[in-house]
């Protein structure tokens, strides 16, 4: 809730250690979602935050903030890499990895993450 992401390294068996940390905002309620490639993401006060994770350090790639009301839930992230964000606002948003709007829409439940549903073929028309 401090705002905070951490990097902690839990190889070496019975002890951990702290990597890194990163400011992402004042607060923070949800989870950090990670694509497997060093990019996290993460929501904190009313928008999006995408850490980039570089081993012994961990930087801030960019901020989103849609000023459509605070965070309080995980984002969501789609196998292309768009990170969604729901906020407790009238919208949905999501974000290319560069950090540029891909799109919103109009939202309709509250205090849940966002979904991602991945297409496949001759399922879903």
């Amino acid at each position: 809730m401090s705002g905070g992401v951490s990097a902690i390294d839990v190889t070496g068996g019975k002890s951990h250690r702290l990597v890194w940390t990163v400011q992402a905002g004042s607060g923070s309620y949800g989870s950090v979602v990670a694509t497997g490639t060093g990019r996290l993401y993460t929501t904190a006060d009313s928008g999006l935050v995408a850490v980039d994770d570089h081993g012994s350090t961990g930087k801030v790639a960019w901020r989103a903030n849609p000023s459509d009301g605070i965070t309080e839930v995980s984002a969501g992230l789609a196998a292309d890499g768009t990170a969604i964000l729901g906020t407790n606002g009238k919208r949905e948003w999501a974000y290319h990895p560069d950090g540029t709007r891909a799109w919103d829409s109009p939202r309709t439940i509250t205090y849940s993450s966002p979904s991602v549903h991945r297409e496949r073929p001759g399922l879903c028309r």
